[in-house]
């Protein structure tokens, strides 16, 4: 009967063991499942738009969601240094949502591409917090140095903690990392376009599907001319292009010698006029009085063909037929007036002695 009894014992107590244990399990798996069923740590907003252009500051949150009892957190997260450049990051407001004062552990940023241990507990509080909110804000710009546009990066969070203040984690939870999508421009942004110098007029171009639209209500340059504009917007005026040397073309009067084709410049918004006649210099082989030929030489008319000198042979030829208005030799009427009289003689008579040939 002894031994019936201490069987009996050991099976009760056994049984009681078991139970006890099933139960403790149980309040574990309930607690547990209290603590974080449904909990999530997320990257806010999960995917967002940037313009390159705009270059704003881009702002992250890390938020929690659905947790009882948080009273304190840790994580890290990555991003590519190649497309985003850290600023700062700060705690969030839900940790001491209720009053009670946390104490922050700034992250550390000395690795590019890494935020390194940013945490936070809340102090001398006598309970953790329940519900969902922000836990930290990490801000970003990005790279100056990034020229492949549009691109996408990935934000994620690692090594995540979730303590209660028994310092029991709180996990599992849920993570949702964040994408951050970097665009030339976003729609209905506007710019700039154009030249606002000289005659120019910036207009104005506006993103749409992400895309520059072309230039609109400027005035774009044109061709230099010589009205004392910057007509081709290149800072200066009545200027060859991309140069600082004043316009100049081709010009003529009549034709004949210097004036035939000379060159004349912009001044002041004027063109300063073609070569006109000169001096006529004899026996340089060279018309400066722009009458077709290097005039003040014609004295030189005998022996026929000239001697290149202009001697006592050509005044004496124009003797001969002075006063003639028909029957003369041709070459004496000089003037081709049709009469062989003074006006031809001083033709001769003022270059007397001159020329190679004297």
């Amino acid at each position: 009967m002894k031994r019936e009894k201490e069987r009996y014992c050991y099976a009760m107590n056994t049984f009681i063991f078991l139970i006890s244990l099933v139960l403790s399990l149980f309040l574990l798996t309930i607690t547990t499942s209290v603590n974080a069923q449904g909990a999530a740590l997320s990257i806010s907003p999960s995917a967002q738009q940037i313009s390159h252009h705009a270059n704003p500051q881009i702002t992250v949150n890390v938020n929690v969601a659905d947790i009882n009892d948080l009273y304190g957190f840790q994580f890290d997260m990555t991003y590519d240094q190649g497309v985003l450049q850290f600023v700062s990051a700060s705690e969030g407001a839900f940790l001491g949502n209720d009053g009670e004062s946390t104490y922050w552990i700034a992250p550390d940023t000395s690795t590019p591409g890494l935020i390194d241990n940013a945490a936070s507990t809340r102090q001398a509080a006598p309970a953790g917090v329940d519900g969902s909110g922000n836990l930290a804000q990490i801000v970003f710009i990005i790279n100056p140095s990034l020229t492949t546009v549009p691109t996408s990066t990935q934000l994620r969070l690692m090594e995540m903690k979730l303590s209660d203040i028994n310092s029991n984690s709180l996990a599992p939870f849920d993570v949702n990392n964040g994408t951050i999508n970097i665009e030339i421009c976003l729609d209905g942004e506007t710019d700039s376009c154009g030249s606002d110098v000289g005659e120019c007029q910036a207009g104005t171009a506006t993103c749409s599907g992400n895309q520059w639209g072309s230039c609109q209500g400027g005035v774009g340059p044109s061709a230099e001319i010589c009205d004392g504009l910057d007509n081709d917007c290149d800072g200066n005026s009545d200027n060859i292009q991309d140069t600082t040397n004043p316009l100049t073309r081709d010009c003529s009067i009549n034709n004949q010698g210097i004036c035939a084709v000379g060159t004349e410049t912009c001044t002041a918004g004027s063109w300063g006029g073609c070569p006109s006649p000169q001096q006529e210099i004899c026996w340089d082989g060279i018309d400066q009085n722009c009458d077709g030929s290097d005039s003040l030489c014609e004295g030189d008319i005998a022996p026929p063909g000239g001697n290149n000198c202009i001697d006592i042979e050509d005044l004496s030829k124009v003797g001969l037929d002075f006063g003639k208005t028909s029957g003369f030799d041709p070459v004496c009427d000089i003037n081709n007036d049709g009469e062989v009289d003074v006006f031809d003689l001083v033709v001769v008579a003022k270059d007397f002695g001159t020329g190679p040939g004297c």
